[in-house]
């Protein structure tokens, strides 16, 4: 019986040093120039030109001779140099006002829409009539201007980038569309080929890497979280367990705890929908034994 306790402790000490995740709270930051930087404006007015230098990020619904046309932008980022392990916590995406282009600038109802894109474009031939496909699934709301020069800085774009480095074949970058497309409306920023490299569409990318060991399972306590991704409600189901109480901790990616619950059922729910969009990790200990499990709210 004491070897039995002796292994039990070992393996209780193995568990905890095992499922505790070490964070290292990292930032990248991307603000390409026109050679690196992807980008284009598809303009309806000459729609078999192809226009990947211009210097505007715009959308548009204006007339010209009368006669109304629109136009939107397309933006990718090259997330290669986020680190495949990496745990992203948050994305925000940066834009200037172009003050130097002779287009109209940030004028009437002009609240837009970031939509991801969903098929492949070529920068250098890629033109209104040839538009790739976008979603409006997790758009982004740009609301209207205030200002004619107003810049759009810290927009939220965590889902876009958590998918785009989950599944890098599906990063084909984002559109800039107005919502309302009526004449006379036009958000305007500076491209990636504008002269002032302090003006580029910036994206800042929070994130982390868990340089921690796998998981400790231990054969009698396993448990299930579903839906992961989440919306923020979450169901967790216990395997069959020795003891009374099962001790559930709630972890936010810095690896703080910010919750902690006892529950006497296998079966039962948890609402992270208060919460800030994230990563997170649920542990549940129990017998001194310890499983953590990761969670997505998006």
């Amino acid at each position: 019986m004491k070897t039995i306790a002796v292994f039990r402790t070992i393996m209780c000490v193995i568990g905890i040093f095992s499922v505790e995740p070490f964070f290292s709270q990292n930032t990248l930051v991307l603000q390409p120039n026109s050679t690196d930087g992807k980008d284009a404006l598809l303009n309806e007015r000459s729609p078999s030109t192809n226009y990947k230098d211009n210097l505007d990020f715009i959308s548009f619904d204006w007339t010209f001779s009368g006669i109304a046309f629109k136009g939107l932008s397309l933006i990718q980022f090259d997330l290669t140099s986020l680190p495949p392990n990496s745990v992203i916590t948050n994305a925000t995406l940066s834009l200037y006002h172009n003050s130097t282009s002779n287009s109209a600038g940030q004028a009437g109802n002009n609240a837009c829409h970031l939509k991801k894109v969903t098929s492949f474009w070529n920068e250098y031939i890629i033109t209104w009539n040839t538009m790739p496909t976008s979603t409006s699934v997790n758009q982004v709301v740009l609301d209207s201007s205030t200002i004619s020069n107003q810049d759009y800085t810290n927009i939220d774009i965590t889902n876009f980038v958590t998918d785009w480095h989950t599944n890098p074949n599906s990063n084909f970058g984002m559109q800039l569309e107005l919502i309302n497309q009526s004449p006379y409306k036009s958000m305007k920023f500076c491209s990636s080929d504008h002269t002032d490299s302090t003006l580029r569409p910036k994206l800042i990318i929070s994130y982390f890497i868990s340089t921690s060991l796998e998981d400790f399972h231990h054969d009698e306590f396993e448990f299930t979280v579903s839906p992961n991704p989440s919306s923020g409600q979450i169901s967790i189901q216990l395997a069959e367990f020795t003891s009374d109480f099962v001790t559930i901790e709630i972890i936010n990616a810095a690896g703080k705890t910010i919750d902690s619950r006892l529950v006497s059922s296998s079966n039962f729910l948890l609402d992270l929908s208060l919460y800030p969009k994230g990563i997170y990790f649920i542990k549940a200990q129990f017998d001194n034994f310890t499983t953590t499990k990761k969670i997505i709210v998006q």
